[in-house]
């Protein structure tokens, strides 16, 4: 008698409806609910538009306090454009731990298809029953099915993410260039400052100037009158009083 055994032909078997296991990343979707982030929210830029030089006349430039005001709006503008580029690199460390959140998901994803290539091999050195084989087929498709929505859904949020930090980027450059040239424009404007308290203190001066000479005139005009009435008040000698008889008789 010979040693086979016969074995019954396989038949087709009827796997029925795919039935989707419930998600292997539990841990993982956790973490990316507590990092939400709202792909339509846009940041907000609270960056303001240039400042716009207020006109300065000669006498509002005369007091010390406009110059050290003008220093102290610098200075602010300065703060709050730092405060800023921190709130961005906030956002572009969220945008990193989502990338990092991404890639778990990724390791997680090999090691499942790594146990399953593992469970295979064991059923393929082992005698496994009609039903053990129904239940690896089932699984087989659903998580392909799972994989590949999964991996749609990864390419989808790697690309968001990759947008993401593009504008972010982009959204950098523009603030970094406001804030350059509203620097420009402070400095521009504290040297507008300089030059016409110069200009205010350069007219007093002449201001002064000529006020000191206008008086000097009129020292020397009051010297000159007092004199005048002095010789007037003065009698005249007999000398004088010939002086003045000749004058008259040679005038007539």
């Amino acid at each position: 008698m010979s040693g086979k055994v016969s074995t019954p032909p396989q038949a087709a078997l009827d796997i029925g409806p795919a039935h989707h296991p419930p998600s292997l990343y539990g841990k993982s979707s956790d973490i990316e609910s507590i990092n939400t982030y709202d792909p339509g929210s846009s940041v907000k830029s609270p960056l303001t538009p240039p400042m716009e030089s207020p006109p300065y006349s000669a006498s509002s430039m005369v007091a010390n306090d406009s110059s050290a005001q003008t220093e102290d709006e610098v200075v602010k503008e300065r703060n709050e454009a730092i405060r800023r580029t921190s709130d961005l690199r906030e956002q572009l460390e969220m945008e990193t731990a989502r990338s990092a959140i991404l890639k778990k998901e990724r390791d997680d994803a090999i090691l499942c298809a790594l146990a399953m290539e593992l469970r295979e091999l064991a059923i393929k050195l082992g005698e496994v029953s009609a039903g053990d084989k129904l239940g690896l087929a089932q699984f087989e498709r659903d998580h392909a099915i799972t994989r590949e929505v999964e991996s749609a859904a990864q390419n989808n949020k790697a690309e968001e993410a990759r947008d993401k930090a593009l504008e972010l980027s982009s959204e950098l450059g523009s603030q970094i260039k406001q804030l350059l040239r509203e620097l420009h424009e402070a400095h521009k404007l504290v040297s507008r400052t300089l030059s016409q308290k110069e200009k205010v203190e350069k007219e007093r001066d002449e201001a002064r100037e000529g006020i000191l000479e206008r008086l000097e005139d009129l020292k020397r005009m009051a010297e000159r009158h007092v004199k005048e009435k002095e010789k007037k008040k003065k009698p005249l000698g007999f000398l004088g009083a010939v002086g003045t008889i000749i004058n008259t008789s040679n005038w007539e």
